[in-house]
């Protein structure tokens, strides 16, 4: 399997976006909140997932995007437990991350909260 993140992976229909955050189950690790929601879809299986980063906690653009490549980063690596995990049962789920810490971190601290934040959703299945 190779190691991408394709568009079908990535969160982008309003509908879902507005049932993520109306109907998902949430938890926080500093500095990511996860809100996750489990969907039947009889086409795809796996997760799709949405990245936001607040202009009112991270004021410069450029700092917001490398926050959004380093989490886009840390999720495709770390991804395969959950899809795997989705694809043998059978299931979907739709996953928002949002960046709610008020300073820029490094790649490796948000890895490891990705990889956290994926173990905690990969249990409720």
């Amino acid at each position: 399997m190779r190691n991408t993140l394709s568009k079908k992976e990535r969160l982008h229909s309003k509908k879902k976006i507005e049932s993520v955050f109306k109907d998902g189950k949430s938890f926080f690790i500093y500095p990511i909140k996860i809100i996750y929601l489990k969907v039947a879809d009889d086409e795809n299986f796996g997760a799709e997932i949405l990245i936001t980063v607040p202009k009112r906690n991270i004021k410069s653009a450029v700092k917001r995007n490398l926050i959004k490549r380093h989490i886009r980063e840390s999720y495709r690596i770390t991804k395969h437990k959950l899809n795997d995990e989705l694809i043998r049962s059978g299931r979907k789920m739709n996953i928002a991350f949002i960046f709610l810490g008020k300073i820029d971190y490094d790649f490796k601290s948000l890895k490891n909260v990705i990889s956290k934040a994926l173990a905690l959703v990969l249990k409720s299945l």
